[in-house]
Formats: C-alpha cells, structure tokens, sequence
C-alpha cells in the first residue's frame, strides 16, 4: 500500500514525480498548479486543475491495490468560478493514453465518483462521499467505495472539464473499510444448453402472431414455432427469420417465452449469442413481468437485456421501461449501449445483474450501464421487485428495426443462441484456511422476526452439495435458496420473504433447512408484514 502514501495529507507537490499529467483528446488548454490556497479543512498545498474549450484534462498515478477489499476515497474539493463543467475520478486498470478520451468502458471498476455536468456554477467544499455522482459499481455504496476484481497495479485518474472548469483538491485518501468483506457466489437455478435435438417445452413456450398486432411495434414478421424458424443445431438454439408469406405478413420469425416456466426476482441472466446483422433485423433478449401486478406496459416494467438493429450491428443496447420512463410520455427510458465489433460474427455473453437496488448491463463481463434504484417506494420508476420471465426473439422491420428499411438479401436471417443461465445469489464469508468451520452448522437468521429480508448464515466444513430451503408449517415448501455444490467456508444467503413464484408469503413462522453432507438442520423464521 506504499504507493497511496503520495494521496495522503496535502501531499502535493510541483516537483512530485508520482503525479503525471493527462490531457483527452480535442482542444484542450490544461493548468496544473499547487496552492496553498485550497479547499477548507486541508493541509499542505492543493492540486489545481484547470482545463476547457469542452476537453479534459487532469492527473493520474499508479496504486496497487488487492481483490475482495473495500476500499474508500476520501478527500477535500472545491469548484470555482465554473459553469457547465465537471469533475471525474475513476480507477483504470491500464495507464491512460496521452491524447485519448477515457471513457465509461475504459474504467474497470466503472466508478464515477463524480459527474457534475449541471448547467449551472458550483462551488463546496466536501468529502468525496457527500458529492453529487453516483456509485456504479457498487450501487448501495457512496461515492468513492469501490472494490477491485483482482490484486494488481491500478491507476487514479482524477480529470474535469467543460467550458471553464477550476477545481481544487487536497487530502486524498485510499483507506481499507473492509478488508475481509463477504464474496458474492453465484448459484445456478436455470438454464438450458441447448444440447438436445428438440426445444425443451418444459422450459419455453411460445407466442405466435404477427408482430404488427398488439406488441405495439408495427414489425413485418409473424411469428411461428414452426420448424425452419425455430430449431436446435449443432447445440445452437437457432431463430430464424424467412422471406414468407404466412398470416397475412411477408416474414416469418420466432418469439420463445419462459412464462410460467422460468420466472425470477432478481438475480443474473447471462445468454451467450451471436447476431444476425442486415438491414431491417432487430434482434431481442429482453424480460417482461410475469404477473404485471402494476398494469400492462409500461407499467409493470421491461428490462431489455441486449436489443440490436441490424443497420447498426456493433451496437448493443441496454434499457429498462417503467411508468415514468418511457417512449409513450415522452420520458427517454434509462438505457446504456456498447460497440464491440463482431456482435454478428461470434458468440458474445450478454448479461444482466438484477437485484433490489440496481439493474446492470454487461457485454463479456465489461459493465456499460448501471440503473439505480431511486428507494422512493414508487412503482412508477421502479417496478422491478416482482417476477419476470425471459423472452428471446428475432422481429423484422418495425419502429426501430426497420427505420432504414429491409433488406432482403439477408435473408434467412439468423439469431443463434449458444446457451441461456440464470443465477441466483448468495454470500460466501471468506475464512482463512487454517480456521475454516469444523462443522456442518446452520446458524440462524437475523433480523428475526423480518420483514422484508433476513440473512441466514451456515458452514460447511468441506465441499459439500447444499440443499437450503424454506418451509412453512404444514411442511410446503415455499422457496429453494441453495441447490448447488459449495466449497468449504461460512456463508450467507438473504431470503426477501417471497415464495417461488415471486409473491410475498403471508405473516406467519416458516423453517429454513440445511441439508449438507448427510447433515440436516432447521430454524424458526417469523415474518411479520
């Protein structure tokens, strides 16, 4: 941790070497000078940047940093004499390049410690944490706590902007808050490989019709679960969109749904697939509420996974729908994108992150956009909290897709899908090896009574297969929390109070239970609504 050593205490300093100077690309005019004259509640002399003409500028340096560590940035800064300007720090997981602008898929742990881009001048002085900004890659956290995926050399970029930007900062600080925190372990509850010769009915049904009728979209296709436009190949699922006359549409595709077969709250959908490309395709990986306890859309809410417009083929979309934000009112609805450059060539895994604070959007595990839970107890920006279930298909034409036409010598236009998981969550509380459990243990829940989450926590002396279920009194069984196989350690799991289905029990005792090894151990859970 020496490098963090020059972060401390006003350490700055004209002539200190550690510090090197970034400048983005465009016209940028970039002042670095050390002040005595910096933000209140500070020592030593302040770093001041000043950089404009709507570039950026600033400084970086390396730091070495650990895996499975919280760490939080703190420090003093102030803005002045500033409009229509902003302040940025993030950790890179490469030296940034002279001349070039960083951007949000450029910055490993996606942290924005700021993004003050208001419209209007700012002035404070504050700790990192009370600024405006969000936190993307820990979403509950403040700004300025982070965690990295693995021990290595990183770089603090802090960088500003805009038409006139002046800021000063001082007191820095890289301090451990946790450095022995719970490892998030992803369980596997669904999925299928697509390694048979038919579609599994038991996993996904289908919806047949023209897609210009009643999905609002005013797409070409209808669509069929006929055999040349939905098949298994080579252990592909493939969708696959015909030049054909059929139901009154020109094009015949395919729409697989896992209603009532596969439906979630919360937790990581990951779907390994490649594009079709062409001109008027438009395919879909997307999530639509399963029992639209909220009224029908937008109300109860869409999450669209990937979506992709074959006149645009290196970029992949990511959105979610809600009540108050979306297309119908005007409101843009919160969405993200990524290029990558053979989305129709190679397999890629899409993937969202799904819980009761935030949605989160990967392409191959590089995080691109992060929706926050706005805890304001409204359905209207955050309806999420129900069950969902998953719906893939590939529509021809339409609002989007078919802006700039059809063309139909891409035709047959294929989606093909290498293999669709779901995970679900839990908390693997890291120990060491020489003091890892002695024996199988379930250790209770707390808060106990709950409402609406309870933590339950167990051990396991070696790799074992976990069963932990919940029960109610009469012996039914309401939700499967584990059914995997675990390494030894102590872990953690959160139950939100809702059976299978994604419904809210009712108030009453129910029993969790721990079968392990040939152990077997149950407790009282009290849910009170």
């Amino acid at each position: 941790m020496n490098s963090l050593q020059a972060l401390v205490n006003g350490d700055f300093d004209g002539d200190d070497s550690v510090w090197t100077a970034w400048s983005g690309e465009g016209s940028t005019t970039l002042d670095l000078d050390y002040t005595a004259n910096g933000p209140s509640g500070g020592s030593g002399e302040a770093l001041r940047i000043v950089a404009s003409d709507w570039a950026n500028g600033g400084v970086y340096q390396a730091i070495n940093l650990d895996a499975n560590v919280i760490y939080g940035l703190s420090g003093l800064t102030k803005g002045f004499n500033c409009d229509q300007n902003w302040l940025e720090i993030s950790i890179l997981n490469a030296a940034p390049q002279q001349g070039v602008d960083i951007g949000t898929h450029d910055i490993i742990v996606a942290q924005h410690f700021w993004d003050c881009g208001a419209s209007a001048p700012w002035n404070w002085d504050t700790s990192f944490a009370n600024t405006c900004g969000t936190n993307v890659s820990m979403p509950t956290e403040d700004p300025g706590v982070f965690m990295v995926p693995e021990s290595g050399t990183y770089y603090l970029i802090i960088k500003s902007g805009g038409v006139a930007c002046d800021v000063m900062l001082d007191n820095l600080e890289i301090e451990i808050l946790d450095d022995n925190p719970p490892q998030q372990v992803w369980t596997l509850v669904w999925a299928d490989e697509f390694d048979g010769t038919a579609i599994n009915t038991s996993k996904w049904g289908y919806d047949i019709g023209r897609g210009d009728g009643g999905w609002g979209n005013n797409e070409a296709q209808y669509y069929t679960n006929n055999t040349d436009n939905v098949f298994i190949e080579e252990g592909h699922l493939v969708i696959q969109a015909l030049i054909q006359n059929y139901g009154g549409a020109d094009y015949t595709s395919a729409r697989l749904v896992t209603r009532n077969k596969g439906d979630w709250t919360y937790g990581k959908v990951v779907v390994r697939a490649k594009l079709p490309g062409g001109t008027g395709t438009w395919p879909a990986i997307w999530m639509l509420p399963t029992d639209w306890l909220y009224g029908g859309w937008p109300n109860s809410g869409e999450i669209d996974v990937m979506e992709n417009v074959g006149y645009a083929p290196d970029i992949i979309h990511g959105t979610a729908h809600t009540g108050d934000y979306n297309w119908l009112n005007g409101s843009p609805p919160p969405g993200g994108s990524a290029t990558i450059g053979t989305a129709t060539s190679s397999f890629h895994d899409y993937t969202l992150e799904w819980d009761e604070n935030y949605l989160k959007w990967y392409v191959d595990d590089v995080l691109y956009f992060t929706f926050l839970n706005d805890q304001a107890s409204n359905t209207a920006t955050w309806p999420f909290d129900q069950r969902f279930h998953l719906l893939l298909n590939l529509a021809i034409g339409g609002t989007w897709g078919g802006q700039q036409g059809i063309d139909n010598g891409s035709f047959p236009a294929r989606l093909e899908v290498d293999y669709v998981r779901v995970y679900e969550v839990s908390y693997l509380l890291v120990t060491d090896p020489e003091n890892s459990p002695q024996g199988y243990a379930l250790q209770g829940n707390y808060p106990n009574p709950f409402n609406p989450t309870t933590t339950i926590r167990y051990a396991l002396p070696e790799h074992s297969m976990v069963k932990l279920t919940v029960f109610d009194i009469r012996g039914k069984e309401i939700y499967s929390l584990v059914n995997a196989e675990k390494p030894s350690g102590n872990y953690e799991v959160q139950w939100h109070g809702l059976d299978q289905q994604g419904n809210v029990v009712s108030t009453g005792m129910y029993f969790c239970r721990l079968q392990a090894g040939g152990f077997s151990q149950k407790i009282k859970m009290a849910f009170l609504r």
